[in-house]
């Protein structure tokens, strides 16, 4: 537990945004101290907000080990953290033809609508696919493979969507 955002900043050698109170590194995580957390983040996060962001972390900490450290495309890897910690905003819908252009954070609601996402796809077809895809991110170079792979793991009627 870190006990300051100069603390955390230290740990992590940059400037962090106000509302990152939480990192994992492999199987290190980082975690501004619960009874801290609320001051830290200028009130974005609140105390009982901790046990939510110790899941997500550790879920970051397990995918990167499943997948041998390989956490592309983003936003499969922060939408299985935000799904397992249930932070899901459901209001953020999804886009799944910009999810599925994307490698790298995207505009808009990037952590809502990446949990909305995995929460659709663990819902209607499980977790074993879902574990497919950690597996196999390190063959998703670039969005033209990304798709590639994602089609292969998910039926073709998902792109009704």
């Amino acid at each position: 537990l870190v006990q300051s955002r100069t603390d955390y900043n230290s740990i992590l050698q940059c400037q962090t945004p106000t509302w990152q109170v939480g990192n994992s590194n492999g199987p290190t995580i980082y975690l501004i101290d619960h009874e801290k957390i609320e001051k830290e983040s200028d009130g974005i996060h609140k105390q009982q907000d901790f046990n939510k962001l110790l899941k997500h972390e550790m879920m970051h900490s397990y995918t990167s080990f499943y997948s041998n450290f390989v956490c592309t495309p983003s936003w499969l890897f922060e939408g299985i953290s935000v799904c397992f910690a249930q932070q899901f905003r459901t209001e953020a819908g999804f886009n799944k033809v910009k999810i599925l252009n994307s490698m790298t954070q995207f505009d808009g609601d990037f952590y809502g609508e990446s949990g909305n996402f995995v929460k659709y796809l663990y819902e209607k077809y499980g977790k074993d696919r879902i574990m497919e895809m950690i597996k196999y991110s390190s063959k998703m170079k670039d969005c033209k493979s990304l798709k590639k792979i994602f089609y292969e793991i998910y039926p073709e009627e998902i792109g009704k969507l």
